[in-house]
């Protein structure tokens, strides 16, 4: 078992990157850090993507298992949607679990679709 956890979401709109990694830091409690925004004794490393199409950020959020206490993906993405009031696409963690979005007011399953450079979300039939 790797000693890495991570995990992957889209954000739409695009939020400033450093609000973003404060926010996401207290709600994870541990430090956050990105290659633009480097940070003095961050735990976890943010990997920051623009897209020109439907979904406008990724992040990429990694941490070493022992520098966290359990970070519950569903609990930080519900919170940090309703704080800046945006949708947040949590990518599944294997091919067994959906995409769900979150909104500041709820979550929903969806399916996706792979643009050419993004990802947008598609109605469940």
């Amino acid at each position: 078992m790797s000693d890495i956890e991570s995990f992957q979401f889209f954000v739409y709109p695009a939020v400033d990157e450093g609000l973003a990694l404060r926010l996401l830091g207290d709600l994870m409690g541990v430090l956050v850090e990105s290659t633009d925004l480097l940070t003095e004794r961050a735990s976890a490393f943010a990997q920051v993507s623009c897209y020109s199409e439907g979904f406008e950020q990724g992040f990429l959020i990694s941490w070493r298992r022992e520098t966290a206490r359990e970070i519950v993906q569903n609990e930080v993405l519900g919170q940090l949607s309703s704080l800046l009031k945006i949708s947040a696409l949590l990518e599944p963690s294997s091919e067994s679990e959906r995409w769900w979005l979150f909104n500041p007011n709820g979550l929903s399953e969806v399916n996706v679709r792979y643009l050419s450079d993004g990802i947008e979300v598609e109605a469940i039939e």
